[in-house]
């Protein structure tokens, strides 16, 4: 016989719902961060792999050609208006991307005055090597109806192209002749897919000397300003580096290790880290 003073419970009641419904959104606002942490750190390390990649490439092209390759050359190779992106692609397993350029301007490296649909010639191949996970502002990797790709990091000018501050394209020199130490010199940085200068300008991975806004570079024109820190669409100017994590950005170096560089850094410091050969001794926030 059922004892008539115990009775079952068939349901919670309004106020102990209401209770676990609370603990639950607690859980999950404490989870949320935590996840993102999780995702952020993921992302960084994707890029800080991308970006190590280049500096790894350019002394596999140093070792083949006894030279840096070019910030852009309308021949070098046997090829047709490449940039330094474009002469690395051997080296970080494009190979096949490289060979399908050729001295015929139809099917050149990164022409900008090719006919027609344009969607099947390199300029507009997406390499996932070039996108950065956390970079929003460029996320699909195209512009301009798909006909250009846009990459997520830039070359250092000053290494690659100059030595002036504007308009020679091959420093043409070798490892050799970095007399500041590759341990001091950037040869990458992070850099937003889309920007603006005083107009909608893109970071295209293939674009070549004739207009340097849309190159995938900085320190051009004695620019040495500190990266931009998560800039918007609206807010990133060509020419700059900037970064999409949080108070940080990604730079590779010359001896092919990868530095983090914070936003705390004085200009002046980043200046001596994109000049290769001014003789200054990097200062205590290096």
């Amino acid at each position: 016989m059922r004892n008539a003073g115990v009775s079952r419970r068939l349901a919670f009641t309004l106020i102990e719902l209401l209770v676990v419904i609370a603990i639950i959104a607690v859980l999950i606002a404490l989870l949320v961060p935590a996840v993102q942490k999780v995702r952020e750190a993921a992302a960084r390390t994707q890029c800080i792999n991308n970006i190590k990649q280049f500096s790894l490439a350019t002394h596999g092209f140093n070792d083949t050609y006894k030279r840096l390759p070019p910030a852009y050359s309308g021949s070098f190779g046997g090829k047709v208006n490449g940039n330094l992106f474009y002469f690395l692609l051997p080296y970080v397993e494009q190979a096949s991307l490289y060979n399908s350029g050729s001295p015929d301007p139809i099917n050149s490296a990164c022409n900008p005055a090719l006919a027609g649909p344009q969607q099947n010639y390199i300029r507009a191949r997406v390499v996932q090597l070039f996108m950065c996970p956390s970079e929003s502002t460029a996320p699909n990797g195209t512009e301009h109806g798909a006909d250009w790709a846009i990459g997520h990091y830039g070359f250092n000018y000053m290494m690659f192209g100059g030595p002036a501050t504007t308009g020679a394209w091959d420093r043409g020199s070798n490892l050799g002749r970095i007399t500041d130490g590759t341990s001091n010199t950037v040869f990458f940085a992070e850099r937003s897919g889309r920007n603006q200068n005083g107009g909608l300008r893109s970071n295209l991975w293939c674009h070549g000397g004739w207009n340097w806004e849309w190159m995938p570079m900085f320190g051009y024109n004695g620019n040495y300003n500190v990266f931009q820190q998560q800039p918007t669409q609206a807010t990133a100017l060509a020419g700059y580096t900037q970064s999409p994590h949080t108070g940080s950005m990604n730079a590779a170096l010359g001896d092919g290790s990868v530095r983090t560089v914070t936003a705390s850094m004085q200009q002046i410091t980043w200046q001596y880290a994109i000049i290769p050969d001014d003789g200054n001794p990097m200062p205590s926030d290096w």
